[in-house]
């Protein structure tokens, strides 16, 4: 009987040992899945950011940038009479605001403002 009891707790053993292989390798297998899942977005990640680069290269030619300054931005070269101080500018006086708060039908309060008077309009 004592060989019998050996031989049990054996069986239980191995059988233990094989349960918890099979355990690690299915959890093997799901982080190897999951590490390909993230190679493969990281890989489609990098052609997007090279999509986007060849992109940023096309929009900021110096060519086509004077292009759109030209259309889009005409200036003139800076006169000597357009140069001042701030200081010699004139102030600008801040407008009159009517505030009025109240209290609606379920308590909350409710403020307004009014522009009275604007100096600039």
């Amino acid at each position: 009987m004592h060989k019998v009891v050996k031989h049990g707790i054996g069986v239980l053993v191995l059988a233990t040992l094989a349960v918890g292989l099979y355990q690690v390798k299915y959890q093997v297998q799901e982080m190897r899945d999951e590490a390909q899942a993230i190679e493969e977005q990281l890989v489609a990640k990098r052609k997007s950011v090279q999509v986007m680069s060849a992109e940023w290269a096309y929009l900021a030619r110096p060519d086509r940038l004077a292009e759109l300054q030209k259309k889009y931005l005409p200036s003139a070269p800076v006169m000597a009479q357009q140069v001042t101080e701030v200081a010699s500018l004139p102030q600008m006086e801040e407008p009159t605001i009517q505030l009025a708060a109240a209290e609606n039908n379920t308590g909350v309060m409710q403020v307004s403002a009014v522009v009275v008077s604007h100096p600039n309009r």
